[in-house]
């Protein structure tokens, strides 16, 4: 039986992708208004905590490129 966190988890992931498909590189590294970070860092972001909730929260150990928890847990 499928657990339904990981579901929900790949639902969102999909979203994600879905939604910043053909993003270019220009539009990543802007800031749009009222948010502090751009758009690439909060990509990183939501990977990372994804990352958490999926792994570390579970006892498991996290599956990070090196530097992506320093660069983009906190704001």
């Amino acid at each position: 039986m499928e657990h339904y966190l990981f579901k929900q988890l790949s639902f969102v992931r999909g979203q994600i992708l879905k939604t910043v498909e053909g993003l270019t590189e220009e539009t990543a590294d802007r800031i749009p208004e009222g948010f502090r970070n751009t758009i690439r860092w909060q990509l990183g972001h939501i990977f990372v905590v994804l990352e958490r909730f999926a792994f570390q929260y579970a006892g498991l150990p996290l599956h990070l490129p090196e530097g992506f928890k320093e660069q983009f847990e906190y704001f």
